[in-house]
């Protein structure tokens, strides 16, 4: 390799495939008798239809995984989404390096950085594979994280070396299959991790896992296949190239099923997102499209006049003051177009908060709190706790299979709710054990029910059916909802309190009555 030309060796760090028609290369060939020099010159290759289709496919697929990975970590920054969108990326570098055209330093830097990505690129995935779909690392899923991240100091230079060894004439031979092996090697556990969370998972977890799953046994497939063909000594072949393009567009069946996963099974709430996105979209798509038709309109109008700048003013006047109202129509046609549930929920929990003012008992509240709740946002669990001596007892709930069903007054998580008078996160409280029930149905936050000095009562809720959290409208409405609540819980009291005294005034007179028959 050495005695090998530094201007062939870069083609030889990039692929044979990039060598331009008409190009002259030396190649060093080591032959017992000793190193001959064997003159090569670059030949167009037409390529064939099936070259170009499958070609044209694999550029689709590899623009698709970068759009989707980063329309996921745009949507929720996490470490989960995050991880997985550096998958993404890396696997869209796949075939991306451009050293042939680069100057020599540059090119070097451009072939680290290529086999850095491509060689460490399952790390990010292992992760994503850790944490999903909980975006949580525990137990044995913190520990094999922290050697996966350890890894990339070796993983790292191993890709460096391989990619940037032939443009220095290092020995590649054994890094190249220890890079291969490494690649199975971590194909296999990211196997064996979804494999594992898919047995240890919550029922409503696993067809989420199940269908990432099947993604990754569709995508990966064909490059394990690959790896082990290519590689391994004595079965090695060349690969045609539409094989071979096909084999690697079919990872795009990874990312389309984390897609497909956070979109049917609400890995987390979307329409928060979209819906926002969606009104401010469209009203600057309208705002922006018709001042510049207006400008254009007035301008061919008025040109002659002068009075183009006048009228274009005039009209930026007028759309700056209908912005608002423009503002409200847009959202609600989108909220009524993409959003119909969403806003038939909203509209009923408005109105069982209207409703709650006339309620008669209070057992009618806690039956409207947890039975409407739970059902109009879909909710996995809802119990409704109230003040009773001290403690705060259960009236009613859905989905909850915990024996203990009160709670000290006194306790640091219904403090903490005290003061802070809005929804409190379950995980930044202290709760008695046995209090909460597990798995899906285990609450994620307690909304509090409060009077003008105390609190009376809290709701704790769980996530939706399918395990996404409630997002910040959702959880604006059920505070609106609580506050209801408690003007009805006050309107009850103080209905019980004048009933009570209308009891005493009306036992006193037939008191007053009996004494002054006595005495007269």
């Amino acid at each position: 390799m050495a005695a090998t030309p530094a201007a062939t060796r870069r083609f030889l760090g990039s692929g044979v495939a990039a060598v331009p028609d008409g190009a002259h290369l030396t190649v060093a060939l080591r032959r017992p008798s000793g190193v001959q020099l064997v003159e090569l010159r670059g030949e167009q290759h037409l390529r064939s239809t099936a070259d170009n289709v499958t070609n044209a496919l694999l550029m689709l697929a590899t623009l698709t995984t970068v759009a989707i990975g980063t329309w996921i970590v745009l949507l929720r920054p996490s470490k989960m989404t995050w991880a997985f969108f550096l998958y993404c990326a890396s696997s869209g570098t796949l075939g991306v390096s451009m050293s042939v055209n680069l100057p020599s330093i540059a090119a070097a830097i451009d072939l680290a950085l290529f086999g850095a990505m491509t060689t460490a690129s399952f790390v990010p995935f292992t992760i994503f594979a850790l944490r999903f779909p909980a975006d949580r690392a525990d137990g044995w899923r913190r520990q094999a994280q922290a050697v996966l991240l350890w890894s990339l100091a070796a993983l790292v230079p191993l890709g460096i070396y391989i990619s940037a060894g032939p443009f220095f004439a290092w020995p590649i031979a054994a890094a190249a299959f220890a890079g291969s092996a490494l690649g199975v090697a971590g194909v296999v556990f990211v196997a064996v991790t979804f494999a594992l969370a898919f047995f240890h998972a919550q029922p409503a977890d696993r067809a989420k896992i199940r269908w990432v799953g099947f993604g990754l046994i569709v995508g990966y497939s064909g490059p394990l296949a690959f790896s082990i063909g290519s590689s391994v000594p004595g079965i090695a072949f060349d690969w045609p190239i539409p094989v071979l393009n096909i084999v690697n567009a079919l990872e795009i069946a990874v990312p389309i099923s984390v897609a497909y996963v956070i979109l049917r099974h609400r890995v987390f709430d979307i329409r928060f997102v979209l819906g926002r996105a969606a009104v401010y979209g469209a009203v600057t798509t309208i705002v922006v499209a018709g001042v510049t038709l207006l400008d254009f309109l007035v301008g061919k109008i008025l040109s002659g006049a002068r009075l183009a700048a006048i009228g274009e003013a005039a009209v930026a006047i007028v759309v700056g003051l209908s912005l608002n109202g423009l503002h409200k129509r847009v959202e609600e046609t989108v909220d009524a177009l993409f959003f119909r549930g969403r806003r038939r929920a909203e509209q009923r929990l408005q109105r069982v908060g209207e409703g709650l003012l006339h309620a008669e008992t209070a057992d009618a509240i806690n039956r409207a709190l947890v039975t409407e709740v739970s059902s109009s946002l879909q909710l996995s669990s809802c119990a409704v706790f109230r003040r009773d001596d001290g403690w705060f007892v259960c009236d009613a709930a859905v989905g909850w299979d915990s024996t203990t069903r009160s709670i000290e007054a006194g306790a640091g998580a219904v403090l903490a709710l005290g003061a802070r008078r809005t929804p409190l996160a379950i995980r930044d409280g202290v709760w008695p054990a046995g209090l909460l029930p597990a798995g899906n149905a285990a609450p994620q936050y307690a909304v509090p029910i409060e009077s003008r000095v105390r609190l009376d009562a809290f709701v704790l809720v769980g996530p939706h059916i399918g395990g996404e959290q409630l997002d910040p409208s959702e959880l604006e409405l059920l505070s609106d909802l609580c506050n209801s609540a408690a003007i009805a819980y006050e309107h009850l009291d103080a209905m019980l309190a004048i009933a009570r005294a209308s009891s005493l005034e009306a036992e006193n007179a037939t008191l007053r009555g009996i004494v002054t028959g006595i005495t007269a």
